[in-house]
């Protein structure tokens, strides 16, 4: 080691080591030794060198076909679908595709699905409606129900020690979906519907809908319908007890027993109702038209949950592939490697779920819905949090977080950031504004809960004209925008 020069054979040094404390000090040695102080690393900026040299590598060795530019996708509202996924599954998702599968928000006591399907939003609507569903359950949401291991390293730090039955503010929740968003990637692949020789309409999939509450199991006189209705009953009165009892004593355990079997039966008989109802569905849509081009959706499908047959594409941002009965049982269908492809914002590489929404919402036209329920379109205020935080990253006022490897906006102290008391009180403003205007029963109780001030528009005219102020001129141009339940 000591025969090695680094100022004549540069390649030969990788990097230098220190302590945060001594790096000036390197620094100083670095520039008389005729060292590049590039290859000069505490040790927390060396393992996010290590992980760009590794996320490099990976991405030099994928197929340029595995990225995609938006604008490069003929279409972004017919024929195409999107999935989000933290950055950690891409070599996986890259390797398998996405199986389809029954979560762990979808089964046993959290959810009613019987049957494997892949999740997916469809088109430019269905994706918005998302993100937006997101970025306002950021705030809604008591923080016990955020603090799993997919989204605790996210909070910020000024919530970390809360009470877990309150919520994030409005400026806390937009902090964390901004770290969460960082730390996600977009896959986007193409997924035709499937075609029949008759177009259902809404009184058609109204009249099959009836027909259901009186089918039977075959050989009986048991009805389907009220008896999973029965077991729901059953089952929400077993989970309520479960939450009193002591976890893993036998008491508990015996009751978790019955829940999981009640839970199964459930799920045949939803099955079999599927399955019973869908030869009346199939009588009045006729044959399919492309089965050979294997359609990857259905617009008519059935909801387990609901024990109805939907137009998924009335609520696009929650779909599910089509379901197929092969050698592996009945399931939804797979979209594999090779139908995904990584949004990019320059075609080498992957971007962050940030990078995605800033790109597609120019996209968007007073004909797109991207609202859902009682949401209100906060996107355009999203994006431009995101530019002040790109603002404060240039005049480095962003903070290291303890518990990722991001720049946070340290929020027990917003004064230090230029902009940010104004903007929180213009969000603030912004939701106040919309629960007046659309006499949003859940905006009242987010309202009232984060402790913000009512505004009655009928009697508070000055009011209203400085939250119009607070409209971005994209949520301007979207105010017709219909919201779809």
């Amino acid at each position: 080691m000591g025969n090695v020069s680094f100022k004549d054979n540069p390649d030969r040094l990788y990097g230098i080591i220190s302590t945060p404390e001594n790096m000036e000090n390197l620094k100083t040695w670095a520039r008389e030794a005729g060292i590049d102080e590039s290859k000069l690393f505490d040790f927390d900026s060396f393992v996010q060198h290590l992980e760009k040299q590794k996320e490099a590598s990976e991405n030099s060795s994928r197929n340029q076909s595995t990225y995609v530019k938006l604008e490069d996708i003929p279409s972004l509202r017919d024929g195409i679908s999107f999935h989000f996924t933290p950055s950690k599954n891409i070599e996986s998702i890259l390797s398998t595709g996405l199986r389809p599968k029954i979560g762990d928000n979808s089964s046993g006591g959290l959810g009613k699905e019987a049957l494997s399907k892949t999740f997916i939003s469809y088109g430019l609507s269905g994706v918005l409606q998302l993100y937006n569903r997101l970025i306002n359950a950021s705030f809604e949401q008591p923080l016990h129900s955020i603090r799993d291991e997919s989204h605790i390293a996210y909070l910020p730090e000024v919530s970390r020690n809360r009470n877990g039955n309150e919520s994030l503010s409005l400026l806390e929740g937009f902090e964390f979906l901004r770290q969460y968003m960082s730390d996600n990637v977009y896959f986007i692949a193409d997924t035709p519907l499937s075609k029949y020789e008759h177009e259902l309409s809404e009184d058609d999939i109204t009249s099959i809908n009836k027909q259901i509450s009186d089918l039977s199991l075959p050989g009986t006189d048991v009805k389907i319908k009220p008896k999973i209705k029965e077991l729901d009953s059953l089952a929400e009165d077993l989970r309520n007890k479960l939450i009193t009892l002591e976890k893993g004593s036998e008491e508990y355990n015996n009751i978790l027993e019955n829940l999981q079997s009640i839970t199964k039966e459930r799920a045949d008989l939803t099955i079999t109702l599927r399955q019973l109802s869908l030869n009346i569905l199939n009588q009045k849509r006729g044959a399919m038209l492309n089965e050979s081009e294997n359609p990857v959706l259905e617009e008519v499908d059935y909801n387990e949950e609901r024990l109805r047959w939907v137009n998924q594409l009335a609520n696009p941002h929650n779909t599910h592939t089509r379901i197929i009965e092969d050698e592996e049982g009945m399931h939804g269908v797979k979209i594999t490697s090779d139908m995904l492809r990584l949004f990019s914002k320059n075609g080498t590489s992957s971007s962050s779920g940030i990078d995605f929404i800033e790109s597609i919402y120019p996209y968007v036209n007073e004909n797109d819905a991207v609202s859902i329920r009682e949401d209100f379109n906060l996107i355009p205020l999203f994006i431009e949090y995101i530019n002040l935080v790109k603002q404060y990253e240039n005049q480095g006022l962003l903070v290291k977080s303890a518990s990722n490897s991001l720049d946070v906006v340290d929020l027990r102290d917003i004064s230090k950031y230029p902009g940010l008391e104004e903007f929180s009180k213009k969000l603030q403003e912004f939701y106040v504004q919309k629960t007046a205007k659309t006499n949003s029963e859940k905006g009242k109780k987010i309202i009232e809960s984060l402790g913000l001030e009512t505004v009655d528009l009928q009697k508070d005219e000055p009011y209203m004209s400085s939250t119009e102020k607070a409209l971005s001129s994209h949520e301007k141009e979207l105010e017709g925008t219909i919201e779809k339940s």
